[in-house]
């Protein structure tokens, strides 16, 4: 295993690395005890900071984890303790905490913490972040004699060591060595203020940015006395909140630029106030002058005349403001043209640190501990924006499955509501809902404060809840919930813990997950800890609920990911793609590539069959005796699938009842239902993967029948064909032959209604198909701005399924986007080139399921 080779590198190989564990909370400790054993250490688990004081000296740690938030000893006062004591004092610590705050983090660094982990985490990437502990710790012995101190840039930020170096007034000089170019700056303070820094060229403040954007290497800080000038006069926050403002103008930036290998053109040489004074005219003009010459984005951000922030905030605010803009092709040729092709063939230096400015950066990018963005991004922006212009006023979010808003006071999110819910979890599940309409109202608040925080660390904690909750699986959430009252007899546990007790309150009231999470004041994912927590206890006792067994059938002309297919229940009965004497099969082992070739051979053409009524019957034999059965078929106008998989249930249906009896005498039926989906391709898809989403919502066969039938009339889907040829020879939309026929260059647009192939338009040229596409939507929509599930394929087309995709996601408020292939049967008559469209409009009850 990887952790343990490199854990007893450190060790000399002749024992394992021993870790201390020290948490209040026995799940913790137990799940990281068995996790680190199970993974090559040698862990032990203590539940007080007082016990780990007085067995300090018989488990000798090489590491300890500790909790931040302990009843009677705090991890802080722990660290301090063992600080004190020369024996221990250069043991690595590592911090655990439920809080996301920066400032608890800083605070951790300063009383000694080598690491900051958040709950929840994952086993691996803390075992990651040991290693990464136990190395570093290795390099600060190695050169302890001439560094006080040292820390890795992927651990620790220049902002932390700075706000280190700050608290405890050190005067020194702060040494950023890279791994490639040996020491490339310096920073010098005096009594913990930065009086000067040099980087290259870089000399004062310019050089201290050069340094933030720096992102791999070492800091080493010497204490000693130092003669440098004071050239920075400016505080230590101020520099730090300065550039950090920098860094998210030129992040914006680059979200606007389609590279950093474009030129720009000016549009007008009289500079806003606001930036000139920020930036100063000097090196505003540097700038203009590198666009008259005709320099790329990526020349003038490294430019070395300033710092890439400067440079890059300073261009950013010149682009927002309208002065300078991309030149337009076409525009005047660049003198230095062939300087640029030069610079395509060679390896392109990078403009500035990936991890500061990254042009493919996210909105969420600048969020600690690199959070995956899980809320929508333009959602975000707009709550940025709120933030920078200091708005009061009340966001609503309409056409959602529940009525929804935001307060804002100042920039600052003081208040939510989602449906019945308030506050935070009310924040969070707008967080994490998609689409709607937004409406801002700029007026005075009367409602009370319920959320506290800056607008990162809410998209931070947001971000976590969301995907911690994307990794439950929803259908426990109908389990059963009952209390123990045994084992709370013997249990002082609860008493004492506010959230502990607000969950037993509610588990006396509601019997499933679900209505207690729905009750909670706590957000959902700290309600379902703390119930995983008191069943993990033995104080809850977990059910499964009455949730029945269902098998879904499909046929394979259903044309969905096979990604999707691998994850859900659902069986595939593979159609049979035949031209002369050659057979495929449609299953997922084959494309519709292998179609659009055998298209593009001249030959027979290419017909279907179906599978027979023995065939279904093998099936269901099998399902049968312990699943009730949800079957979805193309349309019966296209295919006899769905009329021979009724004859085979009403031929055989009493042999099956009396095999699921045999199996459970309880049982009294054997739920049958097989669904004429009046669709074909993605448009059928789309109806199974809703099908699957309400039978792991826990929903009846018949109650996801009654379900999907009525969705059937809201399925559109809409065929582009490239090659008017290949729909003459499928044979199976003869009626458009004559109309289009003559009309070279149209794209037909194939629509299904009532069951039936037909063509319900044409139009010249992809993207004005792409448009005609758009508005076919928009005309078939009741509600303009609803929310609709969308499914869009193509047959040997991807560029331009995903400018489809583009466009309608755009336009529409798209719940959901399924990407997948037009499969064989479809194949077999639309032909290559053809990008298709499904969609349905979900109304309010439907999403809520």
């Amino acid at each position: 295993m990887k952790s343990s080779s490199v854990l007893l590198r450190y060790s000399g190989g002749k024992m394992k690395t021993k870790v201390l564990i020290v948490d209040d909370e026995p799940i913790i400790g137990n799940l990281l005890e068995g996790g680190l054993t199970e993974a090559g250490f040698e862990a032990e688990y203590l539940d007080s900071s007082t016990k780990a004081l007085e067995n300090i000296r018989r488990v000798r740690p090489d590491i300890i984890i500790s909790d931040i938030a302990m009843p009677h000893m705090d991890g802080y006062e722990l660290r301090r303790r063992l600080r004190q004591d020369p024996e221990t004092a250069g043991i690595p610590f590592v911090f655990l905490s439920a809080r996301t705050d920066t400032p608890e983090q800083l605070e951790g660094l300063r009383m000694g913490a080598d690491d900051y982990v958040y709950k929840p985490f994952k086993i691996e990437n803390l075992i990651n972040r040991l290693e990464s502990v136990i190395e570093r710790s290795a390099k600060a012995r190695a050169f302890h004699s001439q560094a006080e101190f040292s820390a890795d840039s992927d651990q620790m930020s220049l902002n932390d060591v700075m706000q280190i170096v700050g608290s405890n007034r050190k005067t020194g000089e702060l040494v950023f060595n890279s791994s490639k170019n040996g020491k490339i700056g310096r920073a010098f303070f005096k009594k913990g203020r930065l009086v000067n820094a040099q980087m290259g060229l870089l000399e004062g403040e310019e050089a201290f940015y050069a340094l933030m954007g720096e992102d791999e290497g070492l800091f080493e800080f010497h204490s000693r006395k130092t003669d440098a000038p004071e050239q920075i006069k400016t505080d230590n926050m101020s520099l730090l909140l300065n550039g950090n403002r920098m860094a998210d103008e030129v992040r914006g930036l680059y979200r606007q630029l389609p590279d950093l290998d474009i030129f720009l053109e000016i549009k007008s040489r009289e500079i806003p106030p606001d930036i000139e004074e920020t930036g100063g005219r000097n090196n505003i003009e540097n700038i203009l002058s590198m666009i008259d010459n005709h320099r790329t984005v990526r020349d003038i951000i490294n430019c070395k005349l300033m710092s890439p922030l400067r440079s890059g905030s300073l261009l950013a605010g010149l682009f927002n403001a309208g002065s300078v803009a991309i030149q337009k092709q076409g525009s005047s040729p660049s003198p230095s043209s062939g300087r640029t092709d030069a610079l395509k063939s060679q390896s392109v230096q990078k403009a500035v640190s990936p991890k500061i400015l990254s042009p493919k950066a996210d909105f969420s990018s600048d969020l600690s501990h690199h959070t995956a963005p899980m809320i929508d991004q333009g959602f975000l922006k707009m709550l940025k924006g709120f933030e920078r212009g200091a708005l009061t006023g009340i966001l609503e979010i309409r056409n959602r499955p529940e009525k929804a808003a935001i307060y804002f006071e100042e920039g600052r999110i003081v208040n939510a509501y989602h449906g019945n819910v308030v506050a935070k979890k009310a924040l969070f599940r707008i967080f994490w809902e998609k689409g709607g309409t937004l409406k801002f109202k700029v007026q005075p608040l009367t409602v009370a404060r319920t959320i506290n925080g800056r607008l990162s660390s809410l998209i931070e904690e947001g971000n976590k809840e969301i995907e911690n909750l994307q990794r439950l699986k929803r259908t426990t959430f109908n389990n059963v919930v009952t209390l123990n009252t045994h084992m709370l007899e013997k249990t002082t546990k609860i008493k004492g813990r506010p959230g502990l007790e607000h969950i037993l309150a509610l588990v006396k009231e509601n019997s499933t997950i679900k209505d207690i999470i729905d009750a909670s004041q706590m957000t959902d994912f700290q309600t379902y800890r703390h119930l995983f927590y008191m069943a993990k206890m033995g104080l809850l006792m977990v059910e499964a609920g009455n949730v029945p067994k269902i098998q879904i059938i499909t046929d394979s002309t259903a044309d969905l990911p096979p990604d999707f297919i691998g994850k859900r229940n659902i069986v595939l009965v593979p159609l049979s793609v035949s031209q002369d004497q050659k057979v495929w099969f449609h299953t997922m082992n084959i494309s519709s590539g292998d179609i659009c070739q055998a298209q593009k051979c001249p030959g027979t053409p290419l017909s279907s069959a179906s599978p027979s009524v023995n065939d279904f019957h093998h099936l269901f034999w099998k399902i049968a005796p312990d699943k009730d059965i949800l079957a979805i078929f193309l349309s019966r106008k296209i295919s006899k699938i769905y009329d021979n998989a009724v004859a085979a249930k009403e031929k055989n249906y009493t042999e099956y009842l009396r095999q699921r009896q045999q199996k459970s005498p309880e049982d009294r039926n054997c739920h049958i239902e097989i669904i004429d989906s009046q669709m074909l391709s993605l448009g059928m898809g789309l109806l199974v993967a809703e099908a699957s989403d309400k039978v792991e919502a826990g929903w009846s066969a018949d109650r996801v029948r009654d379900h999907i039938i009525k969705l059937i009339p809201k399925v559109r889907i809409f065929f582009v064909v490239d090659i008017l040829g290949n729909l003459k020879q499928g044979g199976q939309i003869s009626k458009i032959r004559s109309m289009l026929g003559h009309l070279l260059g149209m794209r037909p647009i194939v629509g299904v209604w009532n069951g039936e192939v037909t063509t319900i338009d044409q139009v010249r040229g992809g993207n004005n198909a792409r448009q005609r596409v758009l508005e076919w939507i928009q005309w078939s929509m009741d509600e303009p701005g609803a929310p609709i599930k969308l499914g869009i394929m193509h047959a040997d087309a991807p560029r331009w399924a995903l400018d489809m995709k583009k466009l309608l996601k755009s336009k529409l408020n798209c719940q959901h986007i399924m990407m997948s292939h037009v499969g064989p049967s479809a194949g077999s008559y639309c032909g290559p080139g053809t990008v298709a469209v499904a969609y349905f409009p979900l109304t309010d009850e439907e999403i809520r399921g």
